[in-house]
């Protein structure tokens, strides 16, 4: 018997997910993330893996006011950057049809909005676990992206 479920929004084919987003940071979470993504892609041969770091430039307030960052800072902040993206590229190396890429926005939105614009199937990120009153004072990117994306949300924790 044939266990495998075929999906009738995909014409009838056997793989659910053929574009997978994950966001990665860095961090210990985000590597589970990637884990995950790529376990889905050897489980879903052809599908497409994008891995997805972005960044903000420093910014600094002075009283009410905004204040850019000096040339130094953003240089600094671009370099932390791709070193993460080269951490990544390693993490994928024998992944196919995975890419990296580095884009400049808030994570959260840039999540959402490029999963949006490129017609991916499913976004996976981790979780840090703050939970309670830290995430209602800090923010979660995974809970943003959570509640505003329009597609599967895999959390990896």
């Amino acid at each position: 018997m044939n266990s495998r479920v075929l999906y009738p929004q995909y014409g009838g084919a056997s793989m659910i997910y053929s574009k997978i987003l994950v966001a990665y940071d860095g961090s210990l979470e985000s590597e589970e993330a990637m884990k995950h993504a790529i376990l889905l892609c050897e489980y879903f041969p052809g599908a497409t893996l994008l891995v997805l770091h972005t960044f903000m430039l420093p910014t600094f307030m002075l009283g009410e006011a905004m204040i850019a960052s000096s040339a130094e800072a953003n240089a600094e902040a671009y370099a932390h950057a791709e070193a993460i993206v080269d951490n990544a590229r390693v993490l994928i190396a024998s992944t196919p049809n995975a890419s990296v890429e580095l884009i400049l926005g808030k994570a959260g939105e840039t999540i959402v909005a490029q999963s949006k614009d490129r017609f991916f199937d499913l976004i996976v990120i981790g979780s840090r676990g703050i939970g309670g009153m830290r995430e209602l004072m800090l923010g979660s990117v995974s809970h943003y992206v959570v509640q505003h994306a329009l597609i599967p949300v895999l959390v990896v924790k």
